[in-house]
Order: C-alpha cells, then sequence, then structure tokens
C-alpha cells in the first residue's frame, strides 16, 4: 500500500469532493480516484458512497476513519524522529516559507540570525502555507516561516510544536499613486478595483473576515484575482488596481514612490510574522538560529515606520 493513500482518504473524507480534494493533492481528478479506488481494493471494501454530492463514508469507511489518522500520525512521527537524529549533527537548516515572506522579510531575517563567514548552509523551499505546514510536521523542514492570524491559524498540534512570534507586519492597501489618490479619509462611494486574493489562501481568508467584513459600506469590483500575492504585487505595480499585501512585500516600491497606501486605518489589519518549530532539541546550527531570531528587536525590520 502507498501512504500516500491514506493521506488522499483524509482529505477526502474531509471535504466530500473528489475534483476539490484532486487539486489540494495536485492530481487530476481521473489520477485522485485511481489512488481512491486502489486503496478500497487494497482494503476489500468500498470506502466512499459515490451516489451522493458530497460524497459519503460508507460503514466501511467511517471504521477505516479512525485507523488511518493513526497510521498517517504513527508515519509522520517516525519520520520525524528519524530525520531529527540525522539532523542532529547537520550544519544546514532547512526552512520552509511563502511566496509572502520569501521576498521581502525572509532574506533580512536570515541577514540578521545567520552568523556571515560560518559553515552554516541554509535550504530555503517556497510552498504554499498549507504545504509548508505538511513539510514541517513530516520532517522535510526543521523551520516555519509563515504569517499568522486568528482568521487562518497553523493548524499544528501545540503538544509536538513550539511558535514564536518575531515581527508584526501590516497588512495595507496598495495602489500606484493615481489610483490611491482616489481614495482619502472620507472614503467615498467610488468602487474599489480589486487584486483579490483567492479564497482559499491566507490573504484571502484574512481580507474575508478582518478587512471586507468592516468595509461593507465600501464597493469592490474584482478585476484580477490569483493565488499568488507575487502576481498581484506585479498587477498593482501596473495600475491595474488596490491590493491587499503585507509591508513586508512592498515597503520597498512605498518608499520609492512606485506604490502608496491608502491611509485610512480601517483599510489596514496587522498579522503576525512567526516562526514554527518542532519542540525536540534539533541541531546546533537550528538551536542557534532559533535563538537569535527570538532574541532579534522587531525593530530591526522596518515594519513599524509609518507609511
Amino acid at each position: 500500500m502507498d501512504t500516500a493513500w491514506l493521506i488522499d482518504f483524509l482529505a477526502l473524507a474531509e471535504t466530500g469532493s473528489f475534483s476539490r480534494t484532486a487539486e489540494q493533492r495536485n492530481l487530476t481528478q481521473p489520477a485522485f480516484s485511481r489512488r481512491i479506488r486502489a486503496l478500497e481494493d487494497w482494503l476489500g471494501a468500498p470506502l466512499f458512497d459515490r451516489s451522493v454530492v458530497p460524497v459519503e463514508l460508507t460503514d466501511p469507511g467511517r471504521l477505516f476513519l479512525p485507523e488511518a489518522r493513526k497510521l498517517v500520525e504513527g508515519i509522520e512521527t517516525a519520520q520525524r524522529i528519524v530525520r531529527a537524529a540525522a539532523q542532529a549533527g547537520s550544519t544546514s537548516l532547512a526552512l520552509a516559507t511563502t511566496d509572502l515572506l520569501a521576498a521581502g522579510f525572509a532574506p533580512m531575517l536570515l541577514g540578521l540570525a545567520v552568523e556571515g563567514g560560518g559553515e552554516a548552509v541554509v535550504n530555503v523551499s517556497v510552498v504554499p502555507a498549507r504545504d509548508a505546514e505538511a513539510l514541517l510536521a513530516r520532517g522535510h523542514c526543521q523551520l516555519l516561516l509563515r504569517h499568522h492570524h486568528e482568521a487562518s491559524p497553523v493548524r499544528m498540534e501545540a503538544a509536538d510544536f513550539a511558535q514564536a512570534t518575531i515581527a508584526r507586519d501590516l497588512l495595507v492597501a496598495v495602489g500606484s499613486p493615481d489610483i490611491v489618490a482616489q481614495y482619502g479619509r472620507d472614503e467615498t462611494h467610488r468602487r474599489v478595483p480589486l487584486l483579490a486574493h483567492d479564497e482559499g489562501t491566507f490573504l484571502g481568508s484574512v481580507f474575508a473576515t478582518a478587512i471586507a467584513r468592516p468595509l461593507t459600506h465600501i464597493g469592490f469590483d474584482a478585476v484580477f484575482v490569483s493565488q499568488s500575492a507575487a502576481l498581484l504585487h506585479a498587477m498593482a505595480l501596473r495600475g491595474k488596481g488596490l491590493a491587499w499585501l503585507p509591508l513586508s512585500l512592498t515597503r520597498d516600491d512605498l518608499r520609492e514612490g512606485r506604490l502608496r497606501a491608502v491611509a485610512e486605518s480601517r483599510w489596514r489589519e496587522p498579522v503576525d510574522i512567526v516562526l514554527v518549530r518542532n519542540k525536540a532539541a534539533g541541531s546546533k546550527v537550528l538551536e542557534t538560529f532559533w535563538s537569535k531570531a527570538l532574541s532579534l528587536d522587531a525593530s530591526a525590520f522596518g515594519l513599524s515606520e509609518p507609511i
């Protein structure tokens, strides 16, 4: 049996949708369906009732669900133990982060927390937030650098992982100077040409919960939608609309006048920047980096400057 089948099964049990789960698992729907069928053939019983939408677990499927969770958790625990032992004497550091932080904040953090001229080699993976969490949970990286907001919390067991806030970022509405000039403290009724985050992304969740609801009197016209903050950033620079983006990503553009931020405070939302790691003791390189990162003054990142 392929252990990936178990993860497929758990994901489908949660969503009830073959197409949506296949997309989450980066598979075509036919390929995903074949993997579910292969698991059912291996177990000798149908796990899902496909005659209803959304699909539902059969009786055997409901019995298998808690066992599948235990199997996946056991495999992931074994992976973490073995990889932690292998990394104990390593001089490298594996860090996963998102595209939101890879371009602006991560280089600053690495520059401040990694000693220049040392032997440590930092391997950085840039992946979607949900994939970054899985990398850390399975021991494929030692640290996860990501944003955190109550609208989209880190879904990790507190007993296994430690999370520390190292800086406070700010989600701001940015656009080209001529577009931002149309919006001020009076919050005119002019509709906003929105460069929108896909609702399934971290920033999409924060925007819907913390920004769009308080601004119900503002009309938003989505002119472009993407899962990529980097792409929305590029569209904002081209004057295509307003995008809610982190200050850590847009700070240089704001300083140099390529972008402007709407000044109204209600158009802004603070978000934390956090480091997450396994609580088990790690290599000397990991422990040194973790200690330095947590001891840094948040002002060193320049995110508290007025804009």
